[in-house]
């Protein structure tokens, strides 16, 4: 169920979601965004984040909360590998695989300053 949600928020994520890429290089901010985001540590992703994806992700924070920490334990498990980075201006489309889904999906970031 766990897996399913996820992959829900990710691909719902991945639809809304603009990462910003400031100094760091795209597939950098990709990874750390990513790791953060499946490993459940949302407020470390913030920093990454536009002003939509923040409100998001301190939802998914105040939710997490009553997550207990053996599920929060095998989120840490989950390794993600960035692919692929595909930049057009301020735009690039990351393609990753997670652990435990050898299916690759994208994620959109936009820079910002």
């Amino acid at each position: 169920m766990l897996k399913v949600l996820r992959s829900v928020v990710v691909l719902l994520a991945a639809g809304v979601l603009l990462v910003g890429c400031n100094k760091n290089s795209a597939k950098s901010v990709a990874t750390k965004w990513l790791n953060s985001f499946y490993h459940a540590e949302y407020k470390d992703a913030i920093p990454f984040s536009t002003e939509m994806t923040k409100v998001q992700l301190e939802q998914f924070a105040q939710l997490s909360k009553d997550v207990n920490d053996s599920i929060k334990n095998e989120l840490k498990k989950l390794t993600i590998t960035v692919k692929d980075v595909k930049e057009k201006g301020d735009t690039a489309i990351a393609t990753y695989v997670v652990s435990d889904n050898a299916r690759e999906q994208n994620i959109v970031l936009i820079k910002k300053d």
